[in-house]
């Protein structure tokens, strides 16, 4: 692990144990996020990058989720032998997460006031009695604290009228007041790292576009470490320093966002890039074909069915991801011969 790291991802490997039979979801996956720096992940939907994001947060439902090798290293820390409460401890005081669906993650019974207060008094605790959860609840001089920080925060986030908006309900807001509401809750008590699930999925474009531009401007001036979940290549390619391209459960190719986009090679990436919608010129094209089945993947590289460029060689061995330049990796048989074995 570099002095730079903050998160380090090594050879991770997931399962998923059903009736149907074992899928494996994530494959020897490795990926490492520096210091103050925003990292893309992308891919279609159904690569494995939720199921990722939910192991490095210690929330990957087990069963039916296993995993089977690797290591997840967070300031020279395998998070993976923690127990639960030091886990809980450093996702507390570390960790912020924005979700891709606010109204699944916000308790549609209490106030945003509420919300925020619990997130300020009970980050990292385990455990929480009744007794104790009034004791604090009522302490004056905490509750204060916790509501000029949750304002102060809601100011930060573009929100008007804050004070209203801490008093509301959650089905009071629209979706992109949620989200703004999320991005406050996981900026309020610091933290170094932040996973962003695909924060603005759910939400119309122009709406989208505000919550990445105050989620940028936040982390950048919080000098936050950026795990960015997306399929949007645009979107990545604006608010991202670094890229990695995923499929089905792959590492394919990773580079510094200008590189990426000047000098893709994998054909996958290629494909993602020709998806993209154009205002002038060609018509956008997809990638023919679907992710592969998990419970019985394509042997050797798995985007080899789909791929315009397949070799004998591709049906048999899995790529290596191979470094063709300077920080641009890419596991493909058109620029390496390494092979390893399944």
């Amino acid at each position: 692990m570099n002095n730079s790291d903050l998160l380090t991802i090594k050879d991770l490997t997931i399962d998923f144990l059903t009736y149907d039979g074992t899928a494996r979801v994530v494959d020897d996956l490795s990926l490492c996020v520096n210091r103050g720096e925003i990292v893309g992940l992308v891919g279609e939907s159904g690569c494995g990058k939720t199921v990722t994001a939910k192991t490095v947060l210690g929330i990957l439902p087990r069963p039916p989720g296993k995993i089977v090798n690797g290591q997840i290293l967070f300031k020279d820390q395998d998070l993976l032998t923690l127990k639960e409460k030091e886990l809980q401890v450093i996702r507390g005081k570390e960790f912020g997460f924005v979700p891709q669906d606010p109204m699944t993650f916000l308790n549609p019974v209490f106030t945003i006031a509420t919300q925020m207060f619990d997130t300020h008094a009970f980050r990292g605790s385990l455990d929480i009695d009744l007794l104790q959860y009034l004791r604090v609840s009522r302490d004056k001089n905490r509750r204060t604290e916790a509501m000029q920080r949750a304002l102060e925060m809601l100011q930060k986030v573009n929100i008007p009228d804050p004070d209203r908006v801490l008093q509301a309900y959650p089905v009071e807001l629209s979706g992109g007041m949620r989200q703004r509401v999320l991005i406050a809750m996981a900026l309020m008590e610091k933290p170094s790292f932040m996973i962003a699930d695909e924060p603005a999925t759910a939400l119309d474009v122009s709406v989208g576009e505000q919550i990445n531009e105050v989620l940028e401007t936040r982390v950048r001036e919080e000098g936050i470490s950026v795990l960015y979940i997306t399929h949007d290549l645009g979107v990545a390619r604006r608010l991202c320093d670094r890229i990695y391209v995923m499929y089905a459960g792959d590492i394919v190719e990773t580079a510094p966002t200008r590189k990426l986009f000047e000098e893709p090679k994998h054909p996958y990436t290629l494909g993602l890039l020709k998806s993209v919608p154009k205002i002038y010129g060609e018509i956008s094209r997809g990638i023919e074909g679907a992710i592969p089945d998990y419970y019985n993947p394509p042997q050797g590289c798995r985007f080899h069915p789909r791929c315009p460029h397949t070799m004998a060689v591709c049906k048999q061995e899995t790529p290596a991801l191979a470094e063709i330049a300077t920080g641009h990796q890419v596991a493909c048989y058109l620029y390496s011969q390494e092979k390893r074995a399944k």
